[in-house]
């Protein structure tokens, strides 16, 4: 009986060991998967012409920025023109539009992966959908379909006309048929088939696009155009009130509408009927064209970038919420995104 009893309770013993042990290792914060990971991307576009494009990344806690990581890692230029980056898994694909190029790094230690070149020509924006990556291209009015794994060249979808964002949900891969202000269409491309399924008309210009809860907001010239991505079809417009110029940039954040009018920043409700002054943020800046040149909404903060005639390195206004700003920093030429990296 003694024997018995020894043996359960070193069994038991060990058992808690064991548990007290799991229980430890479910405690231990995750390590950082590598020098750019939990922080904010900031893609700095460059000037035109010039292989000055770059990111810099930034941390949340004291907003320290550490600028040109691509050349730091790979030791050498990223290109010309950095246009917009997507992230898929462990990766983020740079598109680098008067380079016509894609880079793809490690999202989290950036170091270079993969080129890709195949079907590429000026290209715009990437988005992902069916383990593939679609990448507009404004050189031959196509979308370039890539293996988002493997980086290999799939096929080219030939749409005949503006090609510019693209935004991926529920299998659709939805193509921006406008750029700077012009353009009333967006072509609905089915990701199992890679066929153009739906155009979806506007019915006027629009700037810029945003995806968030099963819509699509688009900046056009009278409101926020709303597009249910249940129905691909126009469900509706949010007015830009009294005295509210129209929008440019646009993103969709915890549930909230925010765009950018000039030096004016709006936050609207997915439900409202009209955009409402005052605006949220009113920027103090002397800079003209190229106030707001780079816009996002990461985690609970707004980013305002402020180009400085693509001369001098950009400046970056964040702020919280409530529009209060907490913090200024300097980025790389001609700040135009930003993109949470965890």
């Amino acid at each position: 009986m003694t024997q018995k009893f020894s043996k359960l309770f070193i069994f038991s013993f060990a058992l808690g060991l064991l548990f007290v042990s799991c229980s430890d290792n479910d405690n231990e914060p995750q390590k950082p998967k590598g020098d750019y990971d939990n922080g904010i991307l900031i893609l700095n576009e460059g000037n035109f012409g010039q292989p000055n494009a770059s990111v810099s990344f930034t941390n949340t806690n004291d907003f320290e920025v550490e600028n040109e990581i691509f050349q730091t890692v790979n030791s050498t230029t990223l290109g010309d023109v950095a246009q917009s980056l997507g992230l898929y898994h462990d990766y983020a694909f740079i598109v680098l539009n008067n380079s016509n190029k894609v880079e793809v790094v490690n999202r989290y230690t950036f170091e270079s992966v993969a080129t890709l070149t195949e079907g590429i020509s000026l290209p715009r924006y990437v988005a992902f959908e069916n383990d593939k990556a679609y990448i507009s291209n404004s050189g031959t009015s196509t979308v370039a379909v890539y293996d988002a794994n493997t980086f290999a060249f799939k096929s080219t979808i030939d749409l005949g006309k503006t090609v510019n964002q693209v935004i991926a949900e529920d299998g659709k891969v939805y193509v921006q048929n406008a750029s700077f202000g012009t353009g009333k269409e967006i072509t609905v491309i089915d990701a199992n088939t890679d066929e153009v399924v739906k155009t979806i008309d506007l019915g006027e210009n629009y700037n810029e696009l945003a995806e968030g809860d099963d819509m699509i907001y688009a900046t056009a010239d009278s409101g926020l155009i709303k597009i249910d991505l249940n129905s691909n079809e126009v469900a509706g417009t949010i007015a830009y009130g009294t005295d509210v110029a129209k929008g440019n940039k646009i993103e969709v954040e915890n549930g909230m509408i925010y765009f950018v009018s000039g030096k004016s920043i709006y936050e609207v409700m997915p439900t409202a009927t009209e955009v409402i002054n005052p605006p949220l943020i009113e920027v103090s800046t002397s800079a003209t064209w190229d106030a707001g040149y780079g816009f996002g909404v990461e985690d609970g903060l707004i980013y305002y970038a402020i180009a400085n005639g693509f001369t001098a390195p950009s400046t970056i206004y964040v702020y919280n919420e409530a529009g209060q700003k907490v913090q200024e920093i300097t980025a790389g030429m001609g700040t135009n995104s930003f993109y949470e990296n965890d």
